[in-house]
């Protein structure tokens, strides 16, 4: 039996955990943001002002875009949001789910700069990083033991960090 996490006091944010849960009911749904019957995104769509470049990733979240700010002189990451029945990401709950990852500021933690909302659904326009996307990376076969104990020393930094 599990040991809830303490309430938080009012007006202190959303409750300890909240952001890690709303993550598990969206995996849980299994869906892509296309799967919701909205048209597929491709580069050349505009989501709210940002221009599509390329796919980056995507996953139970949802599907990660490079994206250019057409008012903005910068490239973002930009997250559509995956929605579905089974999922809590409904107005409100984004918001506040949005408010506590913005409050984190971390080098181990990409940057939420803004969320909105579009025919495709609500998005989250984060901090763009470059760099091998860590399954790449371990394609290629086992990491030295030193570049392995890096990456996870800085994987539980940025999630002590957030928690």
């Amino acid at each position: 039996m599990s040991e809830e996490p303490p309430a938080a006091e009012p007006g202190a944010g959303p409750e300890p955990g909240t952001l890690s849960r709303l993550i598990r009911e969206i995996a849980a749904d299994g869906r892509a943001p296309e799967a919701e019957g909205g048209p597929a995104l491709a580069p050349g769509h505009v989501v709210g002002r940002f221009r599509l470049l390329r796919e980056v990733g995507r996953g139970g979240f949802g599907v990660v875009y490079e994206a250019e700010d057409t008012v903005l002189p910068r490239r973002v990451a930009l997250k559509v949001v995956r929605t579905g029945p089974r999922s809590a990401l409904h107005g409100e709950r984004l918001l506040e789910e949005a408010d506590a990852a913005a409050s984190l500021s971390h080098p181990n933690i990409v940057t939420l700069h803004d969320l909105g909302g579009s025919e495709h659904g609500p998005y989250l326009v984060l901090e763009l990083l470059e760099g091998e996307v860590l399954q790449d990376v371990l394609a290629r076969g086992p990491l030295p033991p030193a570049e392995a104990v890096r990456i996870a020393a800085g994987v539980a930094r940025g999630l002590a960090h957030a928690h």
